[in-house]
């Protein structure tokens, strides 16, 4: 073992002996742990300096001197940290050994006999990677969040490209296609002669039992489906989940959010009947109305002139007590069927004793 450290430039020491507290280098024959622990100081202990100093002024300077003490007098003057030391080093109380493991590293390597240049080479490279990569990382049950590969060229150069997935995976054909186009961005010049593909960041894949389709040819969705078809849509665009909230202004309920997190939904959220496209910024119209706080029959937006079949309404909206809008003014919508086709969604603005103003919030569907 020392030489294999040695060969790789490392200076180390190495000591075997009957209790991790007596090892010292190189090897203590079994039966003369205590003569050789008695020879040392009381810091090779690594007792706190409190102790040490206490110990000195006694005249006790070597871990033999301390051992040839009574132990009734040492715990009542020194407590259980000095008794707990000598145990430790003489090995009186087993301590076990807890080795500091790190994460294991998922990482693929191919070493090529020829430098390859063409995409299909570096695709078939990459398969192959991919494979091993996610077979060990299946294995210890992890799955990939993000996955690195690097090519090294012939010059020297080092080029690298990731990729970045919403939810652990390891299935591999899944993890290819999130490549295809990062794949596209490599320049071999005059050829990759080395391809590394790693896993910097794992996290732990839950398995799930599939379902048993019963009778004809249905088969179960996959779990994973919506993840995947996630992630291959995100390499592209930007992508988001809305997230409901708490409010019953319209442009207020809902706001973006993480794609691949289950929405939080609110108690009675859903209930009132909303436009299926909500217009960002609402137009001003002009209506006409039969009575002065009536149903509009008539109304223009933008030059075109619609008439109104059928108004359901008004639903008012107040400002939220708890909100900090207090001064906004009430709004009064409308589910509007129109003989043109388009059923809108339009609401009345109430501002103190000022005329009424109207507005095309949405169309439902």
């Amino acid at each position: 073992m020392l030489e294999s450290f040695a060969s790789g430039g490392y200076r180390v020491l190495a000591a075997i002996a009957g209790t991790p507290g007596c090892a010292a280098p190189p090897v203590l024959p079994e039966g003369q742990e205590l003569e050789s622990l008695g020879r040392l100081p009381l810091e090779a202990l690594r007792l706190p300096q409190d102790i040490v100093h206490g110990l000195g002024r006694l005249g006790l300077r070597q871990v033999g001197d301390v051992l040839r003490q009574p132990r009734g007098p040492l715990a009542r003057r020194f407590g259980r940290p000095l008794l707990d030391a000598l145990d430790d080093a003489t090995g009186a109380r087993p301590r076990p050994i807890q080795p500091v493991r790190p994460p294991p590293v998922f990482s693929a390597v191919r070493h090529l006999l020829e430098p390859i240049i063409t995409r299909p080479a570096i695709d078939h490279v990459l398969e192959n990677l991919l494979e091993e990569l996610c077979q060990a990382m299946e294995h210890a049950g992890e799955g990939a969040r993000r996955l690195v590969l690097r090519g090294f060229r012939v010059d020297r150069v080092v080029q690298e490209v990731s990729v970045g997935t919403g939810a652990a995976s390891h299935a591999a054909v899944h993890l290819f296609k999130l490549f295809r186009e990062a794949v596209g961005e490599l320049e071999p010049d005059l050829g990759f002669e080395r391809m590394v593909l790693e896993a910097t960041a794992t996290e732990p894949v839950v398995r799930t039992q599939a379902e048993m389709a019963r009778g004809g040819d249905g088969t179960a969705a996959s779990p994973g489906a919506l993840p995947e078809l996630l992630d291959r849509t995100r390499q592209r665009i930007p992508i988001s989940r809305p997230q409901p909230l708490s409010s019953h202004w319209p442009e207020y309920a809902a706001a973006p959010a993480d794609p691949y997190m289950a929405p939080e939904v609110p108690k009675d959220w859903g209930k009132e009947i909303r436009p299926l496209r909500l217009l960002r910024t609402p137009l001003a119209v002009t209506v006409e109305s039969a009575a002065p706080d009536g149903p509009p029959v008539r109304l223009q937006c933008g030059g075109r002139v619609y008439r109104v079949l059928a108004a359901l309404g008004p639903e008012r909206l107040k400002p939220e007590w708890w909100g900090e809008d207090l001064n906004r003014p009430i709004r009064d919508y409308y589910r509007i069927q129109t003989a043109e086709g388009p059923r809108l969604w339009i609401c009345r603005l109430r501002e103190g004793g000022a005329a009424p103003r109207w507005f095309l919030h949405g169309e439902l569907a």
